[in-house]
């Protein structure tokens, strides 16, 4: 489903983008704006794709991480994913400039098989929506087990690197529905048995938080799942959702070297379980050794 709102062009970070005008009405739901290429951590490499989910819902935008305006800078940071579609995969493949040495891409590969192998058993079956799909990383394995899979994303740079992934995965094609549209203007058309998102969540700022699960709310069915995964939490870090008045932002760098500002969070697995269940989910969150947390469950009222 298209948004059918105008689009003008906004600079940003040394380069034009086609974002919408932010006069666009409220969606109804409820007090959020948009979560999304809120992307990775500053101090860590730079994941995290996403959509763009630009302007808030709040009408005329509302201050938001390091308080800027929220819109302002999910508009920016929806620039930042679209130039950056070309050299994304690098960083999950650990290449160029993310290249750690052999030893540290084993341990890599190893978690990533371990979160895929977590995914597989929790059998997401059915019809699927994938949230921001960035370049399709995930969708070859939602598309294995699935009868039907939506993957949404406000990129149309990143949209085409999922589709020619899923084509280069020998996918079947009708198993896939891919939609163009900022999450925070979408509504479905349809409700889904489970609901999917990579590197998404992190991107969320906590103005946004509780809107962002009353959207997956809205999009599943009664006993519907929700399987996530993310960037672990680092070290002595500043981005802690735990913290109050944590920042949520970060300055990133394309290959060229640009650098825009963009959002990030990120979450304790024991803290991100509690602040969930507060909004009426049960999801039980885990973490690897180093690089990832991944999370399954549903609505606290369907346990």
């Amino acid at each position: 489903m298209q948004s059918q709102h105008p689009w003008e062009l906004f600079q940003f970070c040394g380069y034009r983008a086609a974002v919408h005008v932010r006069n666009r009405p409220n969606v109804g739901r409820a007090n959020s704006g948009g979560p999304d290429p809120v992307s990775s951590g500053g101090s860590r490499d730079p994941d995290n794709r996403s959509g763009r989910d630009s302007g808030s819902m709040h009408k005329g935008g509302r201050p938001g991480p390091a308080g800027r305006d929220t819109a302002a800078l999910l508009d920016e940071q929806m620039a930042y994913y679209r130039a950056r579609s070309p050299e994304y995969d690098q960083w999950w493949l650990r290449a160029g400039k993310y290249d750690r040495g052999p030893r540290f891409l084993r341990s890599w590969d190893e978690e990533t098989d371990q979160v895929r192998a977590a995914l597989d058993e929790f059998s997401l079956r059915g019809r699927i929506l994938e949230i921001a799909c960035g370049t399709g990383w995930w969708t070859p394995q939602l598309a294995a087990g699935a009868e039907q899979v939506t993957v949404i994303d406000a990129s149309s740079e990143m949209l085409a690197r999922c589709r020619a992934r899923m084509a280069a995965a020998g996918g079947d094609a009708a198993k896939l529905e891919y939609l163009q549209s900022d999450i925070w203007e979408w509504l479905p058309e349809r409700r889904f048995e489970a609901v999917f998102f990579g590197f998404w969540l992190s991107h969320v700022p906590e103005v946004r938080f509780d809107s962002f699960w009353e959207l997956v709310d809205g999009a599943l069915l009664p006993g519907g799942r929700v399987f996530f995964v993310d960037s672990a939490e680092s070290p002595g870090s500043s981005r802690s959702g735990a913290r109050a008045g944590a920042p949520e932002t970060e300055r990133r760098e394309h290959n060229g070297g640009r650098r825009c500002d963009v959002g990030k969070r990120d979450f304790e697995p024991g803290w991100l379980r509690q602040r969930l269940a507060g909004i009426g989910w049960d999801i039980q969150v885990q973490r690897t050794a180093r690089f990832f947390i991944f999370a399954q469950g549903g609505r606290i009222a369907d346990s």
